[in-house]
């Protein structure tokens, strides 16, 4: 016998680790991994793994069995393997059948499979196609002899052929049963089986994926050669759903897409087709009552239907509305929308249509409406509220009223829900709730009307009356501010005063009913008071700015600034040489003077705070200015010609002295 052995090895030393600790010696994990049979260039061969899983250098013995048909054979072999690599044992043979079994013994080894056994066959036949044209392939891939034989008594030979890499194929005058024989070099394999034709499934009426949804279609099953298969039961999306005819014909109307399943026949293989069918678009009815989508509609009231398909309007859709249990029935076309008028309570069913469309049906009641009114009464801190019908307007008896509410006390939060029944003038007292509450009235034929409710106790704000005029007061004045209950007049102290100004918002935690408010910025204030159980009340009131003289005077180079009352702040700006803009200084209430030593002109200005108006004097002239906060206005400077008035004055004495003098000594001659 014919055999040789090919041993892989892939060593990588490495310093062996995984002492047991307290032993003396190393312990192992050395596996059989796994084996494979495959065949190359060279022939078929078994592959038996082996896998080091320690740190260890691991030497040992394998011992591997062939049981075949033929022959029986052991192999072994002692080996060295590193740690943590594998071991391949590649070993040639030639066989039918076998058994392969693989012991490994190496000393001092603690885990993994040291045992594996499996059977193989030389060549496994694998079919791909089974009809009059058949094909496959063989495992392993290698080149052999094929013989195709009758599968019956005769067990006649009418075909040979060659498996080239693996693959083979042939023709067959008709279906039946065969048998298939490859011939290898030591043994022969053969296998079994049955052809049969392919079932073909074709369109009648129709194009492949032309199918219009609710149409009769025709579908066509025949064998390759054209025959019809007849009585088949068909499936579609894996349900039974109809049999062929002695035609070969189905006929089926469709809805949506399904995979018609033509199961197998004595004569045909079984067959899946994907039937696609292009589905009408669907009519969607809305219903509106005013401006938003509505299905609780009362007598008297309008509904707006509107048709539509894939979200674009449609227009010519037959539509009936009918009311249900009656003949009353309306008919009507409509392009896009209309309108209708519901005059009377019942249920109401749409039906609409157009060609080429799914229909759609809409269904909605029209009930009754209530009128609800309330009556309050704050002395008694009691409501009275009265149910009504929207159209005789007559008190509606025994309307169920569920009254919701929540009361919170010391960390605690309370839900209450009150329940009453309308008397016979459809009225209902209670008390009113401590804060805002909601309430819904139900009747049988009537549509539930809720609603939510603001707090009925009221705040009213009294103000000072140290006003300029009414609501306009000064600034840098004090507002007094008192809260009180309207209907009682009765003082309270609120949770909380919350004032809106131009530069921002500010609260205030009061622990009286009365309140002051320093007025320090002008503008619009708008005033807030809160309490739990009561509506806010506002106050807007407007603070002017306050008179003011400001006296502008030069002496002995100071600039000298006068206002008539304590000012925090007076700002100066002046233009230097360069006619850059520069502060000489903020002018305060103790200090109101600037020295302007050594700058021979200078435009400037004066700005005033925002809370003042202010009127201008210069060496007390009032100076109209254009604007009340700021003042412009120009240093120049003084020059000083007292010396050369004194020496003109001199020269003319001198020269009337020396005139008298000339005049004596001519008196003297």
């Amino acid at each position: 016998m014919n055999h040789k052995l090919i041993l892989v090895v892939c060593v990588v030393l490495l310093l062996s680790a995984g002492f047991l600790e307290g032993s003396c010696e190393n312990v192992t994990n050395v596996a059989i991994q796994n084996i494979t049979y495959n065949a190359d260039a060279e022939g078929p061969f078994f592959d038996v793994v082996l896998k080091n899983y320690g740190n260890n250098l691991a030497a040992g013995r394998l011992e591997i069995n062939f049981k075949c048909a033929q022959f029986n054979d052991t192999f072994i072999k002692n080996f060295e393997i590193s740690p943590d690599k594998t071991m391949d044992f590649v070993y040639y043979y030639n066989f039918c059948e076998c058994e392969v079994s693989a012991i490994l013994n190496v000393k001092n080894n603690i885990n993994k499979q040291t045992t594996m056994a499996k059977n193989f066959s030389a060549v496994v036949i694998n079919f791909d196609e089974l009809n009059i044209a058949v094909s496959g392939k063989i495992f392993p891939d290698i080149n052999a002899t094929f013989r195709i034989l009758i599968d019956d008594v005769s067990a006649k030979e009418f075909y040979r052929g060659n498996v080239v890499n693996g693959k083979f194929s042939f023709e067959l005058p008709d279906t039946g049963k065969f048998v298939i024989v490859v011939e290898s070099k030591s043994c022969n394999t053969s296998e079994k089986f049955v052809t049969k034709y392919n079932t073909i499934v074709t369109f009648k009426d129709a194009k492949d994926g032309e199918i219009t949804e609710g149409k009769e279609t025709k579908i066509l099953i025949t064998d390759q050669k054209g025959s019809p298969v007849n009585g088949v039961p068909l499936f579609c999306n894996g349900i039974a759903c109809g049999r062929t005819d002695q035609n070969g014909i189905f006929k089926f109307f469709a809805n949506k897409s399904f995979v018609l399943s033509v199961p197998e026949t004595a004569s045909t293989w079984s067959t899946k087709k994907e039937i696609t069918v292009k589905e009408k678009p669907e009519i969607n009815i809305l219903v509106k009552k005013g401006e938003k989508e509505e299905e609780n509609f009362g007598v008297g009231d309008s509904v707006i239907i509107t048709v539509k398909a894939n979200n674009s309007p449609l227009e010519n859709v037959s539509v009936r509305i009918t009311m249900t249990g009656t003949n009353k029935t309306i008919n009507a076309a409509i392009n896009e929308t209309d309108v209708f008028l519901l005059n009377e309570e019942g249920t109401y069913e749409i039906l609409a249509e157009k060609e080429n469309f799914k229909p759609a049906k809409k269904v909605f009641a029209v009930r009754r409406n209530f009128e609800v009114n309330f009556k309050q009464d704050e002395e008694k801190e009691r409501v009275t509220l009265k149910v009504s019908d929207a159209i005789t307007k007559e008190g509606v008896n025994a309307a169920v009223v569920t009254i919701d509410y929540v009361t919170t006390g010391n960390k605690t939060t309370k839900e209450i829900t009150q329940r009453e029944k309308t008397d016979t003038d459809g009225e209902i007292v209670f008390k009113i709730p401590p804060e805002k509450y909601s309430f819904c009235v139900e009747k049988e034929n009537y549509n539930k009307f809720c609603e939510e409710r603001g707090l009925i106790r009221t705040l009213a704000i009294r103000l000072s009356k140290n006003y300029i005029f009414e609501n306009h007061y000064e600034v840098f004045s004090n507002l007094t501010l008192t809260s009180f209950y309207t209907y009682k007049d009765v003082q309270v102290i609120v949770d909380e005063i919350f004032i809106k100004t131009r530069k921002g918002n500010f609260s205030v935690q009061p622990n009286y009913a009365q309140s002051n408010i320093f007025l320090n910025e002008t503008g619009k204030y708008e005033i807030y008071v809160k309490r739990k159980g009561y509506l806010d009340a506002v106050v807007t009131i407007f603070v002017e700015k306050t008179d003011i003289d400001v006296y502008l005077s030069i002496s002995k180079n100071l600039l000298v600034i006068s206002p008539s009352k304590e000012v925090d702040e007076i700002r100066i700006r002046c233009n230097n040489a360069g006619n850059e803009e520069i502060e000489l200084r903020n002018i305060t209430w103790e200090k109101a003077e600037n020295n302007i030593n050594n700058i021979s002109e200078k435009n400037c200005e004066i700005v005033l705070p925002e809370q003042y108006r202010g009127k201008f004097y210069v060496n007390n002239i009032h100076v109209p200015a254009n604007s009340t906060d700021k003042f412009k206005f120009t240093i120049r400077k003084v020059y000083d010609y007292t010396w050369l008035y004194t020496v003109i004055v001199i020269i003319v004495l001198l020269s009337a002295l020396v005139i008298v003098q000339h005049r004596y000594k001519k008196k003297e001659k």
